[in-house]
């Protein structure tokens, strides 16, 4: 109760100065994680910088309670977070992460291509979601209901949506013209 009564106090008299070092502090935080190759969205780097601001400051209020240690390991959580974060941004919705699984999975398991139009990745992939969901009966995989499925697809980043409807002459079946959904290679 001694170590910590006289914290509001200490707190409120050092406010002015406080606020400036957690403005110096954020800005400082900002740019380290912008220059950190993990972290792209600047509200990731801002959010994260000023709680790392606040950390550091409550070390001088705190002096018997929160050493340097504890500080400079509350500050690589708090970048470990701003990393995970920006990754969870990055991620496809689980609907896309699923549907991509179960296409690698099949193809995989074929050997050939059956899904992808294209006959090759090179191009991108060209898929029609009937067969799609022929595929997956015929391999016992857990397909999400089609309007989901068509509605999350749009938004896919590993293998990003291009068109919904397009034609194209299959190399899987020279025979076939077939309305497939377009998404660019997983390396573009």
């Amino acid at each position: 109760m001694e170590s910590v009564s006289g914290f509001l106090s200490q707190a409120t008299m050092a406010e002015k100065d406080i606020l400036h070092l957690v403005e110096t502090l954020s800005a400082k935080h900002e740019q380290f994680l912008m220059t950190n190759g993990k972290i792209r969205m600047i509200r990731i780097a801002k959010n994260h910088a000023q709680i790392m601001a606040l950390v550091e400051c409550l070390g001088p209020l705190c002096l018997n309670l929160i050493t340097r240690t504890d500080v400079d390991a509350a500050l690589v959580a708090l970048m470990n977070m701003a990393e995970a974060r920006q990754q969870a941004i990055n991620a496809d919705h689980p609907v896309v992460q699923e549907f991509w699984e179960a296409v690698d999975y099949i193809e995989g398991c074929k050997g050939d291509p059956v899904l992808n139009h294209y006959g090759t990745h090179d191009q991108g992939y060209a898929i029609n979601l009937k067969e799609f969901e022929r595929w997956c009966g015929e391999f016992k995989l857990r397909m999400p209901e089609t309007r989901i499925l068509k509605q999350h697809l749009k938004s896919s980043k590993t293998r990003k949506f291009t068109n919904a409807s397009q034609t194209v002459r299959s190399k899987i079946d020279t025979n076939k013209t077939l309305r497939c959904w377009i998404f660019e290679s997983a390396n573009k």
